[in-house]
């Protein structure tokens, strides 16, 4: 057994995933990321090009990758259904089982996660920036580090035009971008932080510690290449851009406080576009002797090009950099950093005894003035921290696997008991418009249990009846739920319905309760309801849906299983419950004319059950089935056994609100089992008999199954 385990565990550390990456722009450890992952995994990269203009959206493919053209850009936590809408169809199409954002400033990242959370795709996401919590994205006003404690103290320039934008007050912009963030973090598994320091502040701003992550980039393995660097003079280098909070006037500063002293600064810029301003400060950078300047190094001869010219690499970045890569990559080649005294950056130059921080300019010019008159040595055992990025791709993988084995946890939601047909089984037994869950209710459920919940199944009644209908589907879509809608199917007869719910991607379970509308109609009391229902599966099937028909078995239709069984395949259907009703409601109230015993069903059931097996792409459930009475072949096909007590919590109108749990309601509250029960084999698994069902029928029916049972199916019985 444990040799069995070990097997299990390899196979699935060795599973090939099927993975997403979206984001707006390379970047070198995301870029080589993909390349590793791709060696084992099937991955697709969505690359998302932004704009500031209103353009049309653009869908190319280009080299395995798709590329989404005319992005509008935004702040994080904005929608943009047009987004959503596309990024939907292509997760439908290819199926992925992470979706794993880049999160840079610019995106907006709520359509994606929506798009992801309602078709149940696990969510990760990277934070290149600050830009998931805050406005400029990198957490500083132009004055101080901006470490707040709440985003609701956030005062900043870019706040106040912001919130002036939307319209709205100052508090009530924060507090809105603080519930839509809240929103985003619970939709994901996990949020991957470069930085310790970067986790810390997300944690105190947010909470949910779990969910957040601290993952230092990876680089390229380091070739042993050999200083090519020929002038004697200490020359000191920067790498990136002449964005303000880049840092780079310190260097440009300190240069001229050093200006009587022999050394080269080696400038390598990235500046694809400038502006007039910038174009007007690189003229000036290119006025001082002792500034090198390349433009634009190719990411493939960054050793060659810079750090092999360079003694010490300066990052004077003034806000807490979340990498940054130039970092990492600098150590991959031995070269040491001067960096500007930020928690982020500190914390990746631990025990690297040549490295040094400043404060200021004057402190900057001090260490590059004691190096230049060679009185700081470098450590030549020193420790260069870098990560491999085969190792990060590992560690990546372990995040993914994780999640992947995170359980859904469903709310069974009861929106009210209005209904326009009358079924002879119906649980609920009335018809009664005025007991309801009202909007602002329902609104106050959703938001507060997203934390705990992911799934959504919403019952009725008739829910599609509600006014509100469509305003609930799409709450619950924007906070991330994925969504089953238990429902008689009737309205979707109508085409245009029809249409409005297939951006919400929901689940269908219809009931379909014979073969002809003589047998169907005669179970809802409600003529016209078989064709209506039928048109509407037919009506969803174009729209992708997917379909679960439950198959009620009363005493007028279960005489009918193999030939509703065949009907049902006949319309495409895949998915097909067969369920014994529950005693309750008009069930109870009728209940000799309407419940057959199980030992009535058997003989029909089991042969639809042998035809409906022979069908591989046909997935076969029993819901209400006790083990004893049914084929041991049958047993793996109950459903109760897949659901634990954490798994579905459920809330109905009359029930004041409280949250009950539905599998503990049952066991304890409506059904019963036998001494004899604990002797058999299934007794851990089984829940026993409706209360209602041994009362009005007895129990001769139900014996204990040895624990000696000879089953092929055994096996997978006791996993």
């Amino acid at each position: 057994m444990k040799d069995q385990t070990r097997n299990d565990s390899k196979q699935e550390s060795n599973r090939r995933l099927k993975i997403l990456h979206v984001a707006p722009k390379f970047h070198p450890c995301f870029d080589e990321l993909i390349k590793e992952q791709s060696r084992v995994h099937k991955v697709l990269f969505v690359r998302l090009s932004l704009t500031d203009k209103e353009i049309p959206y653009i869908l190319t493919k280009d080299r395995g990758s798709i590329l989404i053209e005319n992005v509008k850009t935004s702040q994080c936590y904005e929608n943009d259904d047009n987004l959503s809408k596309i990024l939907t169809q292509i997760l439908k199409i290819y199926r992925p089982e992470i979706i794993h954002i880049q999160a840079f400033s610019g995106l907006s990242l709520l359509p994606i996660v929506n798009a992801a959370s309602n078709l149940k795709i696990k969510i990760l996401i990277t934070l290149h920036d600050h830009s998931f919590f805050c406005v400029q994205g990198i957490c500083h006003n132009e004055n101080k580090q901006c470490d707040q404690d709440s985003l609701l103290c956030c005062d900043c320039s870019s706040c106040v035009v912001q919130a002036s934008n939307n319209m709205l007050s100052l508090r009530n912009f924060n507090r809105l971008r603080t519930i839509l963030c809240k929103n985003i973090i619970n939709q994901c598994e996990k949020i991957i932080c470069p930085s310790h320091h970067q986790r810390e502040l997300l944690v105190r701003l947010f909470g949910h510690q779990n969910k957040f992550i601290a993952l230092h980039y990876g680089v390229k393995p380091c070739l042993n290449h050999a200083n090519k660097k020929t002038s004697s003079k200490p020359t000191f280098g920067y790498l990136g851009s002449l964005w303000k909070a880049k840092g780079i006037t310190f260097i440009e500063k300190a240069a001229e406080l050093l200006k009587e002293n022999d050394f080269n600064i080696f400038m390598g810029i990235q500046c694809f576009t400038l502006t007039s301003s910038e174009t007007a400060y690189l003229e000036k950078l290119k006025q001082n002797t002792k500034i090198k300047i390349k433009l634009n190094i190719e990411y493939n001869k960054i050793y060659e090009d810079f750090f092999s010219k360079i003694d010490y690499l300066i990052i004077p970045s003034i806000w807490n950099e979340t990498g940054p890569m130039t970092l990492f990559e600098s150590f991959n080649y031995k070269v040491p950093v001067i960096i500007f005294n930020t928690p982020s950056l500190i914390e990746k130059i631990k025990d690297n005894k040549s490295s040094f921080f400043f404060n200021d300019v004057t402190e900057l010019a001090r260490i590059m003035k004691d190096i230049i008159e060679n009185n700081i040595d470098k450590y030549p055992q020193d420790n260069f921290l870098v990560k491999h990025i085969v190792e990060y791709a590992s560690e990546i993988d372990d995040i993914y696997k994780n999640a992947l084995k995170k359980n859904s946890r469903g709310l069974f939601l009861r929106l009210g008991h209005k209904c326009n047909s009358q079924c002879v089984f119906c649980v609920i037994g009335r018809d009664n418009p005025e007991e309801i869950l009202d909007f602002n209710t329902i609104k106050m459920i959703l938001v507060q249990k997203r934390k705990r919940y992911n799934h959504l199944i919403l019952t009725g009644g008739e829910p599609t009846l509600r006014n509100d209908f469509f305003y609930i589907l799409d709450l619950a879509y924007k906070l991330g739920y994925t969504l089953m809608l238990q429902t008689n199917g009737r309205i979707f007869s109508s085409k245009d319905f029809c249409e409005r719910v297939s951006k919400y991607n929901i689940d269908f379970s219809i009931n379909i309760n014979g073969p002809t509308a003589k047998i169907h109609d005669a179970t809802t009391q409600s003529p016209g309801s078989f064709e209506q229902a039928i048109e509407g599966i037919k009506n969803l099937q174009k729209t992708d849906s997917n379909i679960l028909i439950k198959i009620i078995l009363t005493k007028s239709n279960y005489k009918h299983l193999f030939e509703t069984a065949q009907f049902l395949v006949n319309q495409g259907i895949t998915n097909i419950w067969f369920v014994f009703l529950t005693p309750y409601g008009l069930a109870k109230d009728n209940f000799d004319t309407v419940v057959p015993t199980f030992s009535e069903v058997s003989p029909t059931l089991t042969k639809a059950l042998h035809w409906l097996k022979k069908k591989t792409n046909t997935k076969i459930s029993l819901e209400g089935f006790p083990h004893c009475c049914l084929n041991p072949e049958f047993h793996t096909l109950i459903t109760e056994t897949e659901f634990t007590e954490d798994s579905l919590d459920g809330l109905i109108p009359d029930n004041n609100g409280l949250i009950y749990n539905c599998k503990r309601e049952r066991v304890l509250k409506q059904k019963q089992k036998f001494p004899e029960c604990s002797t058999c084999f299934f007794n851990k698994k089984c829940e026993g008999i409706y209360n209602e069902y041994i009362n009005k029928i007895g129990r001769a029916e139900f014996l204990p199954i040895e624990h000696t049972i000879n089953s092929p199916y055994k096996k997978e019985l006791l996993s």
